[in-house]
């Protein structure tokens, strides 16, 4: 009578499959510990709003599919401490305390200390045992690098947790009409990527009513599958109007143009995908076939980050909805770049080799300032002895 999915689960199926893995359950459990995870690995706020974009999402999918009443809650809460710059507190050993509270036989009172005794908590055989937290906010000092987000002990993001209910009292209707996103990109301005595209109606219900279709839709700008940055929205014209740190409201039909900046935690090349939030509406994804820089962000800890090698590995191959980057690259080169993306380094000998002949390689030489915005990694150019060699910038040798 239960089914249990993971997030992650529910915003990759599609309306159908979803339907039929809830149909027959009474109760259906959908789990993430992504908030969580991010906080502890240092890149919360980064990932935080995207989060929140794939919980309504996946509310919105299990809405479809005629799941009316809904209950969202978590384990518990948490400080996000950015900005604070307070040295941690001393209480005991250093492997005494947890972040923010210890338990001790010791019945003194301490300045600036609160001290409950476990019983009168409520706690079973907890005889004789207290609780110490700070007075204020501040994480007791364990010897370990500080981090912004703490959370632990008898706190008030412990003990309150956070439920909603929602209840829809009617079927949802069904989807009016189809839609597509198409983006190109366009020339950066101050430091800032910019992309040009539109919401266009692909297929229109015959039953429907033109007042019927969608004015809006919310889209999300992300990094395509294989890679960690994260997307900031800066800044729209007419026709979109930011809602979110990577999402936008796109009136349907009328070109948009957006300013962004990529971040991540490794120099890496990285596609753009414009994808609907999630909903009632079909909506076809887009993924921008030119590569974008990523600006490499330090936090404290740094989360790992899969190499070059890994991430041209991954977008070599086709998966659901995004094409593979040799598709877009020039068709007379790509035995050339698919050798730089195995093995990281191409000699002239052999792109003669590869493309036919000598000329055929000079040739290379010059047309490929036309194919490096379309490529997931860099190029420089070397020269050596036996002539120039193509090597591929990051990983690789």
């Amino acid at each position: 009578d239960c089914t249990e999915l993971s997030l992650d689960q529910v915003v990759s199926l599609d309306a159908g499959t979803l339907k039929g893995r809830v149909s027959r359950s009474r109760l259906v459990v959908v789990h993430s510990l992504e908030l969580d995870d991010a906080g502890e690995s240092g890149v919360g706020p980064m990932v935080f709003d995207q989060v929140i974009q794939k919980l309504r999402a996946a509310w919105k999918l299990l809405r479809e599919v005629d799941v009316r009443r809904f209950v969202m809650t978590s384990d518990h809460g948490f400080l996000l401490l950015e900005g604070i710059r307070r040295p941690p507190e001393a209480q005991g050993r250093k492997t005494d305390p947890d972040r923010r509270h210890v338990l001790t036989r010791n019945a003194a009172i301490e300045p600036g200390r609160l001290r409950v005794p476990l019983g009168e908590l409520g706690y079973v055989g907890g005889e004789g045992v207290f609780l110490v937290m700070s007075e204020t906010t501040n994480v007791f000092d364990r010897g370990a690098r500080q981090t912004s987000f703490v959370h632990g002990g008898n706190s008030l993001q412990e003990r309150v947790v956070p439920v909603l209910s929602v209840l829809h009292r009617s079927a949802p209707g069904a989807s009016a009409g189809r839609y597509r996103i198409v983006a190109e990109r366009g020339d950066a301005v101050a430091g800032m990527h910019r992309v040009t595209g539109q919401v266009e109606l692909l297929l229109a219900n015959q039953m429907s009513l033109s007042f019927a279709q969608a004015k809006n839709v919310d889209i999300v700008l992300r990094v395509a599958s294989g890679s960690t940055g994260q997307v900031e929205v800066v800044q729209s014209s007419s026709g979109a109007t930011v809602v979110a740190s990577s999402t936008l409201r796109v009136e349907v039909g009328r070109r948009f143009e957006v300013f962004f900046r990529i971040s991540g935690a490794a120099q890496e090349r990285v596609q753009l995908e414009l994808a609907h939030t999630g909903g009632a509406l079909e909506v076809d994804a887009a993924i921008v076939s030119d590569w974008f820089e990523a600006a490499v962000v330090v936090r404290d800890p740094v989360p790992v980050a899969p190499s070059v090698a890994q991430s041209v590995a991954q977008n070599t191959g086709q998966s659901a909805g995004q094409s593979s980057w040799l598709e877009v690259v020039n068709p007379e080169y790509r035995s050339v770049y698919e050798r730089l993306a195995t093995h990281g380094v191409v000699e002239e000998s052999e792109v003669a080799r590869l493309l036919g002949g000598p000329r055929q390689a000079r040739r290379f030489g010059n047309d490929i300032d036309k194919d490096r915005a379309r490529l997931p990694f860099a190029l420089r150019v070397e020269q050596g002895e036996a002539g120039k060699r193509w090597v591929r910038e990051g990983g690789g040798r």
